[in-house]
């Protein structure tokens, strides 16, 4: 009783650790499960009595950070022991050892000590290497790694881009920037242009988490301070700094970064010329033995982007005056920054060519580039690769397509799992469109096969066409926003769970519903069957939170967006989503919405929605023969709010209800739509709305404004 209420008190406050939900997840599939603990070593120590009988299992994660004098308490209270952890990260360090009632020492002043993986390593205990890499939504953000420190072993996946917007690696220079060398240890500057940046991009309510590294204490705590000035000055960047938030921001130096991760990461090197442009070849941490594992660290905490806001350059760091591995690897990192995909290309050339491996691929992109398609061979760099892929002839430096053959990637994975379902998913989620060829199809048929990729093409070009016509709208959205009514809070207001407060939330419309248009004007006539009951699809348990992102619940959760789409379509984007993540007991954060947009993608062709209009439609479904508006009944436990209800319906509304008055007062007509619609106050979020749909109307000239002020029907 005592762990299920500290277990609920941990979920009030939103605390929500990968090892953590494992173990809640693990105890409601194994109710006869004995009690799982989660606790630091030293808490074990503290806390539970050397007397009790033993754990069956003791697991240490993070190990490369703990002391062995720290782990023997927890090791000697368990009979079997795993131990988890990175040898090429942050061992542990005397950092946090000189806390006497004083400030921490320096940065140069800290200590590396053994650490329990190391111990366990050097007896010769059984170990795994776990290869596969996940976190990088685009290979650069792990290529400097993976070819630095781990020998290229770690299998990464390729992005269908060299170039994508909000993704990879990039440096923000900062050529006015001092490092104040001899007194407060800081460059100014340059904590000033990561502020700006951090602080222009929470003020343009982006989706993405964000985190500041730095690599000394004192860079930390100035734009600590800086951000604090910002905070006062504006309110309402708070929220994205409270516990409440799924992953606050954070600003952390190197020495306490490690188990962190954010969608965004922005560096602050802090060193660089002083004010006699001189450069000290003494960086800190790095210039200790083991630096390299500090930076190892630093530039993998980021899934989707990394900026380096940086007054120091590659070619002002003389290795010739030091021998300190850190700082080599600090050089080499700035250069990769600075170059971009251009090292990107040169270290996969490293890997291996990009050849066929096998004449079964050749064949196979022979006949490819015969029709007119640009293939390439061997994607990525690193072990694996993707076997063939064609360019976009739309959009330079994108693959549209990844075409995977049963040849030697395929054969080294070792479980059928592995090879037929996570490799294809992962890939999915970095945004590839996949089709496989296998050899025997090849052999038998392979004109029909060459027909099914170039099928397969077509349909990538169509998602990839209908995402940049989507960025092109939200670009507009930005750059027009006295057409556009949008929030900055709007994705964060509407998340469930997100802690925005409701008051926020019913100030918000969403970019899709203030621009959206009806494509061609329409004689409607007034007809009894307009006004429709509208019918939500009953709630459905379909799993737990974490099996929403596994593979094995695409069949769960594509029957049952077909279930919904049936019922409720047109169906707007984020109600679509919410219905979904509900099923899960999910939060519908970015990465669900990601998940739920790959599910859709791979509906059979003859069931799969299609965009239109801010609303997702089947296929059997004709917009400009959609003439109705659906209303709630008395009885319906889940109405759609406002912002929730297709435009082309608000259209309808207006139409109708203008037709059977003959003529209304504007305010009027907003007035009695939101009514109709189940609303009994008319609040900003139900007035934007309604008044959408009446201003949409009137922009088609399916009705028309009087000077009166009284809104009537066209012709």
């Amino acid at each position: 009783s005592e762990v299920g209420l500290l277990k609920r008190e941990l979920r009030k406050k939103r605390r929500h650790l990968p090892v953590r939900k494992l173990l809640d997840q693990t105890q409601h599939l194994t109710p006869r499960l004995k009690p799982c603990f989660l606790m630091s070593p030293l808490s074990v120590a503290q806390y539970l009595d050397a007397g009790d009988s033993p754990f069956d299992l003791v697991v240490f994660d993070e190990a490369s950070q703990i002391a062995p004098w720290d782990a023997v308490g927890a090791i000697a209270r368990g009979s079997h022991c795993v131990v988890v952890g990175d040898s090429r990260q942050l061992p542990p360090t005397s950092f946090f050892q000189t806390m006497d009632g004083e400030e921490f020492g320096d940065d140069e002043d800290i200590e590396d000590l053994e650490s329990i993986l190391d111990e366990f390593s050097a007896a010769g205990f059984r170990a795994l290497d776990l290869e596969w890499h996940y976190r990088s939504r685009h290979e650069s953000l792990i290529a400097f790694s993976n070819h630095h420190y781990y020998e290229n072993r770690l299998l990464t996946f390729p992005s269908p881009a060299e170039d994508v917007d909000g993704m990879g690696l990039s440096v923000k220079p900062v050529p006015d920037g001092v490092y104040d060398r001899s007194k407060s240890r800081t460059n100014r500057k340059e904590a000033e242009s990561v502020v700006e940046d951090l602080c222009s991009r929470l003020r343009a309510g982006t989706d993405n988490s964000l985190g500041v590294v730095t690599f000394s204490m004192a860079q930390r705590e100035l734009i600590e301070d800086l951000l604090d000035v910002e905070r006062r000055k504006s309110p309402e960047l708070e929220r994205f700094f409270s516990v409440d938030v799924e992953e606050p921001v954070f600003v952390k130096n190197l020495e306490n970064v490690q188990g962190d991760e954010r969608d965004v990461i922005l560096f602050s090197i802090g060193y660089g010329p002083d004010a006699s442009g001189k450069v000290s070849m003494h960086f800190g941490p790095l210039n200790l033995s083991g630096g390299e594992r500090r930076l190892n660290v630093a530039v993998t905490r980021a899934r989707r982007q990394i900026v380096v806001h940086s007054t120091l350059r590659a070619d002002q760091i003389d290795l010739r005056r030091t021998q300190a591995e850190g700082v080599k690897g600090l050089k080499n990192f700035l250069e990769y920054a600075e170059r971009g995909s251009a090292a990107l290309s040169a270290w996969a050339e490293e890997v291996g060519p990009g050849e066929a491996e096998s004449p079964f691929e050749a064949e196979v992109a022979a006949a490819l580039r015969a029709r007119g398609h640009d293939v390439a061979y061997q994607v990525g760099c690193s072990g694996y690769r993707i076997d063939l892929a064609i360019r976009d002839p739309e959009a330079p430096g994108r693959f549209v397509l990844g075409i995977e053959c049963d040849g030697a990637n395929y054969h080294s994975a070792k479980t059928a799992r592995d090879r037929d379902r996570i490799r294809e998913s992962v890939l999915r989620g970095l945004g590839w469109e996949i089709c496989r060829i296998w050899s025997t199809d090849w052999w038998r048929h392979p004109a029909r096969e060459i027909e099914r990729v170039e099928a397969a093409l077509e349909r990538a070009k169509a998602i990839f066409r209908d995402a940049r016509a989507r960025e092109a709208i939200e670009a507009k959205a930005v750059s027009e926003p006295e057409r556009f009514a949008s929030s900055v809070t709007a994705d964060h207001a509407g998340d469930e769970g997100e802690g925005a407060p409701e008051e926020a939330a019913s100030e918000v419309v969403t970019e899709d519903q203030a621009s959206i248009g009806v494509d061609e004007v329409r004689e409607v006539s007034p007809s009894p069957g307009r006004r429709l009951t509208y019918q939500s699809t009953p709630s459905s348990q379909l799993g737990t939170n974490e099996q929403f992102f596994t593979p094995a619940s695409d069949g769960a959760l594509r029957e049952f967006a077909g279930r919904v789409l049936e019922l409720e379509a047109p169906i707007v984007e984020r109600l679509l989503q919410r219905r979904l993540v509900d099923a899960f007991e999910q939060r519908l954060t970015k990465k669900a919405r990601d998940r739920v947009a790959d599910v859709l993608a791979a509906l059979p062709e003859a069931v799969r929605p299609r965009m239109h209009e801010g609303a997702y439609w089947r296929p059997d479904q004709d917009p400009l023969q959609f003439a109705i508006y659906r209303v709630p009944d008395e009885s319906s436990e889940d109405p759609r709010e406002a912002d929730e209800i297709p435009v082309i319906e608000t259209v309808n509304a207006a139409l109708d209800l203008v037709q059977a008055s003959i003529a209304l007062p504007k305010d009027e007509l907003v007035r009695e739509m939101a009514r109709q619609f189940g609303f009994a106050r008319l609040g900003s979020r139900v007035e934007v709305a309604m008044t959408s749909g009446v201003d949409t109307a009137l922009a088609k000239g399916a009705l028309i404004l009087k000077s009166d002020g009284s809104v009537v029907v066209a012709g």
